[in-house]
């Protein structure tokens, strides 16, 4: 996927996921972060120690899991602590979705390192069927942003039911 592609994907699902705005924006802030790092880490090639998904995945459980705790609306109390986990939080989470977008291209991604990358094979980098992905994907996340509030969900049932 693009770079463009990669901050458009991490921002609405992030968001989607999370209802948080700076959330979203430091995902998307992130969304590049498995590519650049291969700039400063020597001999290693495109899509690889950088891509692979356990690295990536296995942080981010963990810190969703403590920040779940005390729930995700309290991330903006001034507790250094929670501050902390979720800079941390919003970095992996970008790093993780920047894989998870690569591992729906031709080229795929590693699940363990070492290992070869894998993926679905649904688009190639750069071309329309990149776009496609993209843009299902993000209206997927504004379909579910828009639905989650239940004013608008009120608001649909109540023009259904004057058809």
């Amino acid at each position: 996927m693009t770079g463009k592609s990669h901050v458009a994907v991490n921002f609405f699902v992030i968001f989607a996921i999370s209802h948080s705005p700076p959330l979203a924006f430091l995902a998307a802030f992130c969304a590049k972060l498995p590519d650049q790092m291969e700039h400063f880490l020597p001999g290693v090639k495109h899509r690889g120690i950088t891509h692979v998904f356990v690295l990536w995945a296995i942080p981010v459980a963990i810190l969703v899991a403590a920040l779940l705790v005390p729930a995700l609306n309290q991330f903006f109390t001034w507790d250094p602590n929670r501050i902390y986990r979720f800079v941390l939080l919003g970095l992996f989470a970008g790093g993780l979705l920047h894989v998870l977008a690569d591992f729906l291209s031709i080229s795929g991604i590693p699940f363990l390192p070492g290992r070869d990358g894998f993926g679905l094979k649904w688009y190639k980098t750069g071309t329309f069927s990149e776009f496609g992905i993209l843009s299902m994907i993000c209206l997927a996340c504004i379909a579910s942003i828009v639905l989650r509030d239940h004013k608008t969900i009120d608001y649909l049932r109540h023009l259904i039911s004057q058809s």
